[in-house]
């Protein structure tokens, strides 16, 4: 990578006592303004005794992780050279290295955003991974990793964008910041809450934009962990995901360990058709002891065929195990839980694997106005989903709850009707009745999407997950996709 980094002992002295103004206009000449918003401004300048290159961040916000970042050297961290808090007036300056290459926006688009392979994959996720790890080790969270705040040069990325950088570990440690659109988690983009897994997702999604939506390759059930919709079920810090990577398209020890055992069951089941085939004695002691256990199998179905029609077991296990298909209050009930959804007013279709409700053009929903499918839109007021569960069972169904899981969908402002929604979780709603449905009956539950948003109306995967538990039936369900026009 072509950088170049200023003698910095000079700054690591008594910068404290030096006002920030007279610090960076003694040692600094400003090339030019790079970047301007509300957030702050950044200029690239160059030393005035050597001529060095570096990028100055002023920043209107205190309490960043700079001063974490300025003792940190790593190679995929720009080195921090000077930072200063201001909290009287709330800005932070920050020198940092100029690191002359590209982001990974622009670097893809220079490849006509060709998907990258897996000996470009592992060059550019592990050190991506380190990185991250050398972030999480020393408390600070990102919240902003995205294409645009990833740069490369040769061989070599860095991440960028620190300006929203923070310290902490959990939710409560930092203040809410909703990250890059398209790229955090729902948790973060929503509610505005980011601790490591929120990073773990950003990158995730940073991956996938790299590796392209048909990639099948050694990566893909990492990048699938990492974007789990449940933060729990994701990869809990970098070196979570650092481990991962570098593990990729090994055998795992479990793997090792089967495949070792099957070859001895492989060598001594050749061992004993060896010894068989050449041994008639053995051979005859064998075809005895067949036939022995045959006749003591046929004495014990007899018996179990008694037993059976005596009423004393189920159907002749020794736990009796059919039993956990009667009828008892706390058993399984036997047969079929049928779940069907439908959404009023709307056409809607059956795919391969959900529902296809047909929303027409997104400007024709209410408060959409002239909107693309880019932005943000609520649902109509009047619209609603409606659950009919029919109970194909030989047994009532106890205490049916529902649980609607939301891909690309907020539903955290949608209001809770009486003994309909019991929990608003992380990124779903949970309905409970304190009902049973009779053997051959059917229940109905409506969930109102008044003020539900639709995050992005025209991505491929904005849907809801319907799934359906209880007491004494297996979770099932059905999904049910949105398609616009």
């Amino acid at each position: 990578m072509e950088q170049e980094l200023q003698n910095t002992d000079e700054l690591n002295g008594n910068t404290e006592e030096i006002s920030i103004a007279e610090n960076t206009d003694k040692k600094y000449n400003i090339i030019k303004e790079l970047k301007n918003n509300d957030y702050g401004k950044t200029l690239l300048a160059a030393t005035k005794d050597t001529g060095d290159f570096f990028v100055i961040k002023h920043i209107k916000a205190v309490d960043l992780a700079y001063a974490s970042l300025s003792k940190i050297i790593d190679t995929t961290l720009p080195k921090v050279v000077f930072c200063q808090e201001d909290k009287e007036h709330g800005e932070t300056t920050v020198v940092e290295e100029y690191i002359n290459g590209q982001t990974l926006t622009e670097w893809m688009e220079k490849r006509e955003l060709e998907p990258i392979g897996d000996a470009l994959a592992k060059n550019i996720f592990r050190q991506l991974a380190n990185g991250l790890k050398t972030l999480h080790d020393n408390n600070i969270m990102h919240r902003g990793i995205s294409p645009d705040n990833i740069m490369i040069a040769g061989g070599d990325v860095k991440f960028v964008g620190l300006s929203h950088a923070v310290i902490g570990k959990t939710y409560d440690d930092v203040p809410e910041y909703k990250g890059k659109l398209g790229f955090a988690p729902p948790e973060q983009e929503v509610l505005g809450k980011a601790d490591y897994r929120s990073d773990i997702y950003s990158l995730g999604m940073t991956m996938q934009s790299l590796l392209g939506a048909d990639y099948k390759g050694k990566y893909k059930k990492i990048v699938k962990h990492m974007l789990a919709i449940d933060p729990d079920e994701r990869y809990q810090n970098g070196d979570q995901l650092k481990k991962a990577v570098q593990n990729a398209g090994m055998l795992s020890l479990r793997k090792i360990i089967i495949g070792v055992a099957a070859l001895y069951i492989l060598v001594l089941a050749g061992l004993w058709v060896i010894n068989t085939w050449f041994n008639p004695v053995k051979k005859m002691e064998a075809q005895n002891k067949f036939e022995q256990e045959q006749s003591q199998a046929q004495t014990e179905a007899k018996n179990i065929a008694f037993n059976k029609a005596m009423g004393n077991v189920g159907d002749g296990s020794a736990d009796g195990s059919q039993a956990q298909y009667s009828d008892g209050d706390n058993q399984m009930a036997k047969g079929k839980l049928a779940v069907s959804v439908a959404f009023p007013g709307r056409p809607q279709e059956k795919g391969n694997n959900a529902v296809i409700i047909n929303m027409g053009k997104v400007s024709e929903l209410s408060g959409a106005d002239n909107a693309q499918g880019d932005e943000p839109v609520t649902f109509p007021d009047n619209a609603k989903l409606e659950v009919t569960i029919k109970n194909n069972t030989t047994s009532d169904i106890k205490n049916p709850v529902i649980r609607f899981v939301p891909y690309y969908i907020d539903l955290s402002n949608i209001k809770d009707t009486p003994n309909t929604i019991t929990k608003h979780l992380a990124g779903a709603v949970e309905c409970q009745r304190d009902i049973s449905i009779p053997a051959g009956g059917e229940e109905k539950f409506t969930l109102s999407l008044k003020n539900a948003v639709l995050l992005y109306p025209k991505k491929e995967n904005t849907m809801l997950k319907v799934i359906v538990r209880s007491d004494n039936y297996p979770n099932t369900g059905e999904n049910i996709k949105f398609s616009f026009r």
